[in-house]
C-alpha cells in the first residue's frame, strides 16, 4: 500500500488523489471536532454566547497567522506543514486528556476556539499546497477531485460524530483529530516530492515583510483585494446562518449527546448531497459557464435559504439554510474560489493566500458575531429575524463575485503580456493591426475553415506518426505547416478581438512555459465566445495527445458537415 501511494505523485491525477486524501483527513477530523465543541459548549453556555467564541477565534487567528508567516520565512512549505500538523496532534491529545481527567470551567470555550483556529489554518494549508502542485489548466480539471476530499471528509466526520459521540461521549471525537492528522503527515511528504512548481525564492525585502506589509500588499492589488472581500462576505453570511442553525437546534434538542449526534447526522447527509453536486455539477459548471456564474451559485442558494428561514422560522427551514451552505459552498464555491488564486504570482501567493483564507475569513466570522450579539442582546431579535443580516450579506457577496471574475481575467492578461517578441509582432500581426475596416462575417468564415483545416491536420498527423519510421520527413513538414496554420488562426482572432490582446496570448502559448501557456488558454476561455473557445482550446492544450485531438477532430468535422477520414495513401 505504501509503495502504491509513493508512486501516485508521478502524475497530475495521482497528485490530485493524494491531495484528496490529505483534505479528506483534515476535514473529517475538523467536522468531528466541530460537532464535539458545539455540543460541549452548548452544554455549559447558552447559544447567544456563541458569538463571543467566534469573535475570540477571529482575534486569535490573526496572532496564529502572524506566527505561521514568521515561521514560514525560516523553513520550506513542506516542513511548515509537518510542524503545524504535529502541533495540532499534540494539542488535540492534550484537550482530550483534560476533558476526560480534569475538567475546568473554561476548558470547553478553549476547545471551541482552538478547533475554530485549527479548522481555518489546516484547510487553508491543503489548498496552498495544491497551488504548488498544479498549473492553471491542471487545476481547473483536478481541483474538483481535490475538493471532493473535503466533501467526503464531511461525510466521514459526520458519521464518526454520530457513532462515537453516542457511544463514548463528545470528548472522544478529539482523538479523531490526532489519528487523522498522523496519517496526513505522510501524505504531505509524498505530495511535496512530486510537486510541479518549485518553491519560489524570496527576495530579502519579501523575507523581512511582516503581517502588516502583507495586508497592505493585498489591499494594493485589485485581484487579491477582491478575493479578500469576497471571502470576508461569504464568511460573514455563512457564520450568521450557522448561528441561526445552532440556536434553533439547541431550542429543539436540549440534551448534549443527542445534539452532538444531530450535528453529526446533519453533516453526514449534507456531505453526501455535496459530494453528488461536486462529482456531477462542479467541473461541468466551471468548464461550461466559467468562473463568473460558478461564483454566484452559493450566494443564490443562501439567498433562497435565508428567505425561507425568515418566513417560516422553523428548525427545518434552518436545516435547509445550513444545508445549502454546506452543499454548495464546499463543492462549487470552494473549487471556484481556489481557481481565483491561480493568476497570483507565486512569490506572494503563499503568504497572501494564508492571510486571506485565515485572517480575513475569521474577520468575517468576528464581524458576524458582533452583528448577532447586537441584534440578539440589544434588539432582542430571534434567530429567525437574524435572516435579515444574512440576506444583506448574501446580496453584497453576489455583487463582489461579479467583480472577481473581471479581476481574474485582468490578472491572466498581466501574466501573458510582455512575452511577444517585437520582430514576431511586426511580421505576424501587422495584418491584424492595419485591418480596421473588414467584413466580420467573411473573417469568421475564413477562421472556421482554418480551424477545420487544423483539426484535419491532426488527423493526418495521427496516421503519419503511426508510420513515422517510414515517413519522418513528412511528419516534420506537416508540423511546420501546422505552425503556420496556428499563426493564421491567431491573426484572424486578432482582427475579430482587437481588445483582447491576442498577440500576447499567442506568444504565451508558444512560450513553452507550462504556467504561462496554461494561463493564456484560461484567458482564451474567459474572453472568447463560448462556441469559439470550445473549438480552439483543445487545439493548443498540451494536456491532450495527438490521438485525442484526432478523435476530437472526427467529431468536430462531422458536426460541421466537413467530415474527412484521411488515409495513409492520402498522407503520402
Amino acid at each position: 500500500m505504501a509503495k502504491y501511494i509513493a508512486k501516485l505523485h508521478n502524475s497530475a491525477t495521482g497528485q490530485a488523489v493524494l491531495l484528496f486524501l490529505y483534505l479528506f483527513l483534515v476535514v473529517a477530523s475538523f467536522v468531528a471536532g466541530k460537532a464535539s465543541r458545539d455540543a460541549l459548549f452548548l452544554e455549559q453556555f447558552q447559544a447567544v454566547q456563541l458569538p463571543y467564541a467566534d469573535i475570540a477565534i477571529s482575534i486569535l487567528v490573526g496572532f496564529a497567522v502572524a506566527a505561521y508567516v514568521r515561521l514560514g520565512r525560516a523553513v520550506s512549505l513542506d516542513k511548515l506543514l509537518v510542524l503545524s500538523l504535529s502541533g495540532y496532534i499534540a494539542t488535540a491529545v492534550l484537550f482530550w486528556w483534560l476533558g476526560t481527567h480534569c475538567r475546568f470551567a473554561w476548558l470547553y470555550p478553549l476547545v471551541y476556539v482552538w478547533i475554530g483556529v485549527y479548522g481555518v489554518l489546516a484547510t487553508a494549508q491543503v489548498w496552498t499546497l495544491a497551488n504548488y502542485v498544479f498549473t492553471t489548466r491542471e487545476a481547473k480539471s483536478k481541483f474538483s477531485i481535490v475538493g471532493s476530499g473535503a466533501i467526503a471528509g464531511w461525510i466521514a466526520g459526520g458519521y464518526l460524530s454520530k457513532t462515537l459521540a453516542a457511544a463514548y461521549g463528545a470528548e472522544s471525537l478529539l482523538l479523531v483529530i490526532a489519528g487523522a492528522l498522523t496519517l496526513a503527515i505522510g501524505l504531505v511528504v509524498v505530495i511535496w516530492r512530486g510537486r510541479a512548481i518549485s518553491d519560489p525564492q524570496k527576495s530579502a525585502a519579501q523575507a523581512q515583510a511582516g503581517l502588516r506589509a502583507r495586508l497592505q500588499q493585498i489591499v494594493s492589488m485589485p485581484h487579491l483585494r477582491t478575493i479578500a472581500v469576497l471571502i470576508g462576505l461569504s464568511s460573514f453570511a455563512t457564520t450568521t446562518a450557522g448561528w441561526q442553525f445552532k440556536a434553533m437546534a439547541k431550542q429543539a434538542i436540549p440534551a448534549t449527546a443527542q445534539l452532538a449526534a444531530f450535528f453529526g447526522e446533519f453533516n453526514f447527509y449534507a456531505g453526501i448531497l455535496s459530494l453528488v453536486v461536486q462529482l456531477t455539477l462542479t467541473s461541468r459548471l466551471i468548464k461550461r459557464f466559467g468562473i463568473g456564474p460558478a461564483l454566484l451559485v452559493a450566494p443564490c442558494a443562501l439567498l433562497i435559504g435565508s428567505a425561507g428561514t425568515l418566513l417560516l422560522g422553523t428548525l427545518s427551514a434552518a436545516v435547509v439554510l445550513k444545508g445549502f451552505d454546506q452543499v454548495f459552498r464546499y463543492s462549487v464555491d470552494k473549487s471556484t474560489v481556489e481557481l481565483l488564486y491561480l493568476p497570483v504570482p507565486f512569490g506572494i501567493k503563499v503568504e497572501a493566500k494564508s492571510l486571506i483564507d485565515t485572517v480575513v475569513w475569521r474577520l468575517g466570522d468576528g464581524l458576524a458575531g458582533v452583528s448577532v450579539l447586537m441584534v440578539a442582546n440589544y434588539f432582542r431579535a430571534t434567530p429567525q429575524k437574524a435572516s435579515w443580516i444574512t440576506l444583506a450579506a448574501v446580496l453584497l457577496w453576489g455583487a463582489v463575485a461579479l467583480m472577481a471574475r473581471k479581476t481574474y481575467v485582468s490578472s491572466l492578461q498581466s501574466i501573458v503580456q510582455g512575452l511577444r517578441p517585437q520582430k514576431q509582432r511586426v511580421a505576424e500581426f501587422a495584418e491584424a493591426r492595419v485591418s480596421k475596416n473588414f467584413n466580420r462575417r467573411k473573417i469568421e468564415k475564413i477562421l472556421a475553415l482554418e480551424i477545420a483545416q487544423h483539426y484535419r491536420s491532426y488527423q493526418v498527423l495521427q496516421q503519419l506518426t503511426e508510420i513515422t519510421t517510414e515517413f519522418p520527413e513528412r511528419v516534420a513538414e506537416l508540423q511546420r505547416s501546422m505552425r503556420l496554420e496556428s499563426g493564421r488562426i491567431f491573426r484572424l482572432l486578432a482582427i475579430l478581438y482587437p481588445q483582447s490582446d491576442i498577440e500576447s496570448t499567442y506568444a504565451a502559448i508558444r512560450s513553452g512555459v507550462p504556467v504561462i501557456r496554461d494561463s493564456a488558454l484560461e484567458l482564451m476561455e474567459n474572453t472568447l465566445q463560448p462556441e469559439l473557445h470550445r473549438l480552439l482550446v483543445p487545439l493548443f492544450d498540451e494536456a491532450l495527445s495527438v490521438g485525442q485531438r484526432a478523435r476530437l477532430a472526427a467529431r468536430v468535422l462531422e458536426a460541421a458537415g466537413l467530415s474527412l477520414q484521411p488515409s495513409a495513401a492520402a498522407a503520402r
